[in-house]
């Protein structure tokens, strides 16, 4: 049996219930996200949809700063004669 990657419709609308449960954010974090436009949505009325290659855009250009504030060295500060 050969394991196959998940692949996703990257046209595939997702309503903004779906990307809460994908990022498991809550409503208000996720309409936030979506009124400021961080997560490009598309008005239909007046209700949001994102295409799941938006999303998908969203958390890889999210994954190198959350890898890079993790793997920042913390600042030294200097001893300037100080005795402990």
């Amino acid at each position: 049996m050969h394991d196959h990657p998940v692949t996703h419709d990257t046209n595939e609308l997702l309503s903004p219930e779906d990307v809460c449960r994908v990022l498991k954010l809550g409503r208000t974090v996720v309409y936030r996200l979506l009124n400021s436009g961080s997560i490009p949505s598309i008005r239909i009325g007046n209700q949001h949809r994102v295409r799941r290659g938006d999303l998908d855009a969203y958390l890889s250009a999210q994954a190198p700063r959350q890898h890079a504030a993790v793997s920042a060295p913390l600042p030294v500060e200097a001893d300037h004669g100080r005795q402990f």
